[in-house]
């Protein structure tokens, strides 16, 4: 006799139900697990540029490279001194920034 064979009964009813719940539980594990390993094909890199008194920086040059492949992307800043950089290779960066009458960090 199979699980659902017994479903009328009180105790097969229990365990057909824990089943169905059990199974429905381990679905929705694997379909978040899933989620993440979607293959995520491209970065991004931001953040504001800041002097030594946390005053915002624009116009400073923002130098982004792929400490693998030597590939890279320079950007300027924004009068509030955002950058952001899209469209990068999945890998491990470098940024460097610079800006004339500034020590290049």
């Amino acid at each position: 006799m199979g699980v659902s064979e017994n479903q009328n009964s009180p105790i097969g009813g229990h365990i057909y139900r824990a089943l169905n719940k059990l199974s429905l539980c381990v679905f929705f594990a694997m379909l978040i697990c899933a989620l993440p390993a979607r293959g995520q094909t491209s970065a991004s890199i931001k953040g504001i540029v800041t002097d030594a008194l946390g005053a915002r920086v624009a116009d400073a040059n923002v130098r982004v490279k792929n400490v693998e492949t030597g590939a890279t992307r320079i950007v300027t800043t924004t009068d509030d001194g955002r950058f952001l950089v899209l469209s990068l290779v999945i890998g491990n960066y470098e940024v460097k920034v610079s800006k004339q009458g500034f020590q290049d960090v």
